[in-house]
């Protein structure tokens, strides 16, 4: 929307104050404000208004969106968070076994495995 152009039609349109009353009826009428556009003015107006119905629309869309893609972010934060709690829970079983003081024989494969090497 330009804004430019707003202006410009803003400063173009034509104010009268009218009388309004509805015919064959005792109804008293009323006083207002008529407005006059220029035809090319008015079908832009239209477009605009239309544009912004489908902004409108395209935005809602975008915030449905939005909103699964963060409940599925959150829940691979929360996968996550449990993936460390466990890789801690191993590590200290192994730091465990590493230490050497356990009858298993399983030392030297702990110390390899929290040095990051494999069998």
């Amino acid at each position: 929307m330009s804004k430019k152009r707003l202006e410009e039609i803003k400063e173009k349109v034509v104010v009268e104050k009218v009388y309004v009353k509805q015919l064959n009826t005792r109804n008293n009428g009323y006083w207002t404000k008529s407005y006059t556009v220029l035809k090319d003015d008015w079908n832009w107006l239209i477009e605009q208004a239309e544009r912004v119905q489908e902004l409108e629309s395209e935005l809602q869309e975008l915030r449905k969106r939005y909103l699964t893609l963060t409940k599925e972010n959150n829940q691979v934060n929360d996968e996550l968070i449990d993936e460390f709690r466990k890789n801690k829970r191993l590590r200290k079983a192994l730091e465990f076994y590493a230490e050497g003081k356990h009858a298993t024989g399983y030392g030297a494969v702990a110390r390899k495995a929290l040095e990051g090497e494999s069998e």
